[in-house]
């Protein structure tokens, strides 16, 4: 049942009581591990073509300030073009999926790199952000319970799916 599991991080799958690594080299083989097979699971689950996403855009307007306290980061190039870090995807997503018209049940998944210069720096946060995230384009009729299930259970299968895979490559044992 979706409703009864908890999300860890990749951080927490690795470095559980049952195996811990003994190496970076490890560690960032089991990180690229997760990485793909999460990408790829999903990906098929939701329909989703991977695509890269952009470091900076020219447009101000598709930067999201996510909690309307950060700030944007502006870099200048030659010629005086300006460019902005991105910090969240949120409207490039919606508005890739907007230009290039992707079918409904079909989106993107993408995994951002960026820099939050305000973000407030503990345990889970750090100036450096790098989020996996997709969007879906919906037809109006499927904003409801019974479809928001059906995906969360996609989603939750391609984590069942990365937990499996981590035991095969990894001998990395942690049930969700």
């Amino acid at each position: 049942n979706f409703m009864n599991f908890h999300i860890f991080t990749p951080r927490q799958m690795i470095f559980s009581d049952q195996k811990k690594m003994d190496t970076y080299l490890d560690t960032q083989k089991t990180i690229g591990t997760i990485s793909e097979e999460f990408s790829r699971t999903l990906g098929e689950n939701l329909n989703l073509t991977k695509v890269r996403a952009p470091i900076y855009l020219e447009d101000v307007s598709l930067s999201d300030t996510l909690d309307g306290k950060q700030r944007l980061i502006e870099i200048d190039f030659k010629g005086g073009k300006k460019g902005y870090i991105l910090h969240s995807l949120a409207k490039w997503k919606r508005y890739i999926l907007y230009k290039y018209n992707f079918c409904d049940h079909t989106g993107i998944l993408t995994d951002m790199m960026a820099i939050r210069r305000d973000e407030d720096i503990d345990k889970l946060h750090s100036y450096f952000v790098d989020q996996w995230d997709w969007e879906m384009a919906i037809k109006k009729e499927d904003r409801t319970i019974d479809f928001l299930k059906k995906t969360v259970n996609k989603i939750y299968d391609a984590f069942l799916t990365v937990d499996k895979k981590l035991y095969e490559k990894h001998k990395i044992n942690r049930k969700l």
